[in-house]
């Protein structure tokens, strides 16, 4: 399959072993065309040079690639490139539309928003592997809500066997004492930030949630496990977010006075809706 995910934690390492798959394949593939997409600019800047730096230190002088600053790109002596570009408009997105590619990774996905890592992956990238054969190799964090392109691709990754995941438990390069100061930085192995940030999990990050409480104290209760008649008195209640591009949901309840409780009858879920009946 051409998309393989590296889901990890904080500290692990991902953009370094992401550097060391670009250099893999340089050397391997003489001419091969590598690109590696990153959230911004900043972050191109601050992370992946330094680990490509990093590695040119370790690497023999006649391997080492050469950096172009104006085009962002590394070149190696046998002919490979690797171009690097960054995600924060659609104009960014598009521009690393390519002829052929052999190779990409997408670093911190988590971190680009979804609509855009959207289209890099599913209309930027794969069409580049079509006479290549290539992979993409995705890496990142949970972002803060789980409803991101992000959880898509792992789920995908988990039922092609395409995914690789990575805790802080792996991160063995960081002791203990460090991680139970960051632990404690975080409010404790339950918080979401450390649910999600050390332990890789799709939480909804409580600081942003409208109604913080609910994942702690929710019930989801199956049609069949539990029915109300409605009672000959109540009162009814109807309730819409509207969108454009984002749902527009419409929520249709009443509050049952004896159960001292509202009921949800029916909801709607639209996206683009024009109006008219529904």
């Amino acid at each position: 399959y051409a998309v393989f995910v590296v889901l990890c934690s904080r500290r692990w390492g991902k953009t370094r072993f992401a550097c060391l798959m670009c250099w893999q394949k340089a050397l391997q593939h003489p001419g091969a065309i590598i690109r590696y997409a990153c959230p911004t600019k900043a972050h191109g800047r601050q992370f992946v040079r330094p680990a490509m730096r990093w590695i040119e230190r370790l690497a023999p002088a006649h391997l080492r690639p050469r950096f172009v600053t104006q085009d962002n790109t590394w070149i190696w002596p046998n002919g490979s490139v690797m171009h690097l570009g960054s995600c924060e408009s659609d104009g960014d997105v598009d521009a690393q539309v390519g002829t052929e590619c052999h190779l990409a990774v997408v670093d911190e996905a988590g971190k680009i928003r979804s609509e855009l890592l959207r289209k890099l992956v599913r209309s930027v990238i794969l069409p580049q592997f079509l006479t290549t054969r290539g992979r993409v190799c995705v890496t990142g964090t949970p972002p803060d809500s789980p409803e991101h392109y992000f959880r898509d691709l792992v789920t995908q990754a988990i039922e092609r066997g395409t995914l690789v995941t990575h805790t802080i438990d792996d991160c063995k390069h960081v002791d203990d004492s460090a991680k139970a100061e960051l632990l404690a930085e975080l409010g404790g192995p339950n918080s979401t930030e450390a649910q999600r940030e050390l332990w890789v999990k799709f939480v909804t990050e409580s600081s942003r949630a409208i109604m913080p409480e609910y994942a702690a104290h929710t019930h989801i209760v199956a049609p069949d496990e539990w029915t109300v008649e409605r009672p000959r008195h109540y009162d009814t209640y109807t309730v819409a977010d509207t969108g454009f591009r984002d749902l527009t949901v419409v929520v249709f309840g009443y509050y049952h006075f004896a159960l001292n409780a509202l009921v949800i009858e029916d909801e709607l879920a639209l996206r683009y809706h024009s109006g008219g009946a529904v």
